[in-house]
């Protein structure tokens, strides 16, 4: 729908996960290491979608991007 190639802007989203020690002792160690790197993805994926609805891209373009329904997406990210 939108020509992109105008955008000089480079983008690198990178989430490290570091756990200390061996998480299979203590799995609740890895389960907070997944939870605060999903909220660290979380924050992109607002950002990309809000960016998104400014230049026009409708929920059912947004929903294939994310390979969930146009409902699904709508209800995670219209109060973005």
């Amino acid at each position: 729908m939108n020509d992109l190639s105008q955008s000089t802007e480079a983008v690198q989203v990178e989430v490290t996960l570091t756990v200390d020690g061996d998480w299979r002792a203590d799995p609740l160690k890895l389960i907070n290491g997944l939870q605060q790197g999903s909220r660290g993805l979380d924050r992109w994926q607002r950002k990309a979608v809000k960016a998104a609805r400014k230049q026009g891209y409708s929920w059912e373009e947004i929903a294939a991007a994310f390979g969930v329904s146009r409902q699904a997406a709508w209800e995670r990210f219209s109060k973005a």
